[in-house]
């Protein structure tokens, strides 16, 4: 018999595993199954992401998962990391993912973060440079290596 273990705090589903006979029961003849507390024999929900089945005493129920998600509250812009199982409290909204640093207007997320392009453009032409000037140096020694490899078979 299939065996369902549910979180005693949350009730978030957590593993499964299989039941095993009583001995007492086994030594009368009879068949029944030990159900540990935290267990129940009815499987889980399907779930997407971001969901999670709980079982809520009764039957298995789907709950948003958020945890670990931060949300920002869109009037003080304060930052609110999700802890808990469930619809996330209040009204509070997550920042689009293409922003580095994300700041709440009053109506909108913007940009806080400064443009970084003049810097890494001036990175990418100081690592043009040294590609050119490593080739110039490696065609250099590969030429010196020929004319030594030359000199040595005549």
């Amino acid at each position: 018999m299939q065996l369902y273990h549910y979180s005693p705090e949350t009730g978030e589903y957590l593993r499964e595993s299989q039941a095993r006979l009583s001995p007492a029961d086994r030594a009368k003849g009879r068949q029944v199954y030990l159900i540990p507390a935290h267990a129940v024999t009815d499987k889980p929900t399907a779930v997407k992401i971001h969901e999670k089945p709980v079982w809520n005493g009764e039957a298995w129920t789907v709950v948003p998962d958020r945890r670990g998600q931060v949300h920002y509250n869109p009037e003080s812009g304060a930052a609110l990391t999700i802890t808990r199982l469930g619809e996330v409290p209040g009204v509070t909204t997550p920042p689009p993912a293409d922003l580095r640093q994300p700041r709440w207007d009053g109506a909108q997320w913007i940009e806080t973060a400064p443009d970084i392009s003049p810097p890494l453009e001036a990175r990418l032409a100081a690592l043009e440079i040294a590609h050119d000037v490593l080739k110039d140096t490696h065609e250099t020694l590969e030429a010196r290596l020929t004319a030594l490899e030359k000199s040595l078979t005549s």
